[in-house]
């Protein structure tokens, strides 16, 4: 079994390393590029949009080789916990009464969710200097009826621990709404899809429910909540959560949060 743990490890290894040899050697293209414009002020555009290549390439080197500092062979829970997530999945919408209106916002990589921790917030690509669209002032987030993301996050082949998943109240009643109602489209299986924008966890502590992550993950978070001043209490299991959600609604369907 180990061995086999090894040979996955091993592959799984071997395709992050080509992945910082690829943006290594973009990057590389992409400086040149700039090198041969920056002073020619009728490329401000080019200039622009070459910069911003060379922020992506930067943070995808930079994105392989945290994962490659954190594949270790799998737990035999962690395999197990994650196995059992495609309850989780099912067992959400039945918990989380029709008239609650939270989201989850999924996040796959554990240093991402730390990151996202120490940074007091949720904020979307364009607060983070990712102004690349339209779409970068929103977060993408699903709802308990759309929530695939649980078992999506798990297909890791168990080489680097699980992310975690962010669950969210809206920030006010407008907002209500469109969850509820998004919630409600894809329930009767509407393909959609609902956004919020930036969540700052203590100026709006009530907008952040829980984080959801694995047993194996929860004394490093708790511990980086608490040096972050959050309260642990946010992060639990899934199991867990499930348990909050049975005892704070029960078999309610319509309730208040």
């Amino acid at each position: 079994m180990k061995n086999s743990y090894n040979k996955q490890l091993n592959s799984f290894a071997k395709e992050y390393r080509r992945y910082i040899n690829v943006y290594t050697e973009k990057l590389n293209r992409d400086i040149n590029k700039l090198k041969k414009i920056e002073n020619n002020d009728d490329n401000e555009e080019e200039i622009k949009n070459i910069k911003h290549d060379i922020k992506v390439d930067q943070d995808e080197i930079t994105f392989s080789i945290r994962v490659l500092n954190s594949i270790r062979i799998p737990f035999l829970e962690d395999i197990e916990e994650r196995k059992n997530l495609a309850t989780f999945v099912e067992e959400i919408k039945e918990v989380i009464p029709n008239d609650v209106p939270f989201v989850f916002h999924g996040c796959g990589f554990i240093d991402t969710v730390e990151d996202i921790i120490q940074s007091g917030g949720l904020y979307p690509p364009a607060d983070r200097g990712y102004d690349v669209s339209a779409t970068s002032h929103y977060i993408f987030t699903c709802t308990k009826s759309d929530i695939k993301t649980a078992s999506e996050y798990a297909n890791r082949e168990y080489c680097i621990p699980y992310g975690a998943l962010f669950v969210l109240a809206p920030k006010d009643e407008l907002e209500k709404e469109k969850f509820l109602h998004v919630d409600a489209l894809i329930a009767k299986g509407n393909k959609t899809f609902v956004t919020t924008t930036s969540l700052n966890f203590y100026e709006e502590p009530n907008r952040l429910v829980a984080i959801i992550t694995t047993s194996e993950n929860l004394d490093r978070l708790k511990e980086l909540a608490r040096e972050n001043g959050l309260n642990d209490d946010l992060i639990v299991t899934h199991n867990e959560f499930i348990q909050i959600c049975k005892q704070k609604y029960g078999n309610n369907k319509h309730a208040s949060i």
